[in-house]
């Protein structure tokens, strides 16, 4: 009867061996709940604020900088000595004109002409219109299409300095600061096209000023 007990014994043991073997340990180690995940072992590898969580090197939009602002530029130009070229200093603003972004937007560039009052007036429109033509081809010799362009000779008639002395006598400081001529680039219309027509005719005359 002992014989017959042994014999059952041992390949239960055995089988009771085997099956603690190939569990692996208990299940509740195997098993980690989600919330207790660990850490990135790198801080490099968690995602960055306003980042992208798929690309390192793609900005977020918030930290996109906004588009520069653009504004209307203006330059004087000075004609205070007497001659058929430009004056070098004159070139000079317009190549720094030429460099500002307000150029490359297409708008209307407005070129006022003027004169100081020696002369008749005739005879100082024809000058101012002289002086609006050469800044108007540097103009457009550098790139800035002719269409864009409005030429305005104004002659002796908006002064910003005295021609004269209260006693009549000549001004001279008074008469070279007249003879000037202003370039303003406009951003373009609202309503579309290169100029406002409204504002700036073809004809030269301006309103007067209020």
């Amino acid at each position: 009867m002992m014989v017959f007990q042994r014999k059952w014994i041992v390949p239960a043991a055995s089988a009771l061996l085997l099956l603690a073997c190939d569990s692996g340990g208990s299940p509740a180690e195997d098993i980690q709940p989600a919330e207790n995940a660990p850490a990135p072992s790198n801080v490099a590898d968690a995602p960055k604020p306003g980042g992208s969580i798929i690309r390192e090197d793609v900005l977020a939009e918030t930290d996109i900088p906004p588009p520069a602002r653009i504004d209307a530029a203006e330059v004087t130009l000075d004609f205070a000595q007497a001659g058929g070229a430009l004056p070098e200093a004159a070139a000079a603003k317009l190549d720094a004109l030429l460099k500002q972004p307000v150029i490359g937007q297409g708008g209307c560039v407005i070129i006022r002409a003027h004169t100081d009052s020696r002369g008749s007036d005739e005879q100082n429109v024809r000058v101012s219109e002289r002086r609006a033509s050469l800044v108007g081809d540097y103009l457009a010799e550098n790139g800035v299409e002719r269409e864009r362009l409005r030429l305005i000779a104004l002659g002796e008639r908006r002064p910003v300095a005295p021609n004269a002395n209260a006693d009549g006598t000549d001004f001279p400081e008074g008469r070279a600061k007249n003879r000037r001529v202003m370039v303003e680039a406009q951003l373009p219309a609202a309503e579309g096209g290169a100029c406002n027509e409204a504002m700036v005719p073809r004809d030269g005359v301006e309103p007067p000023t209020p």
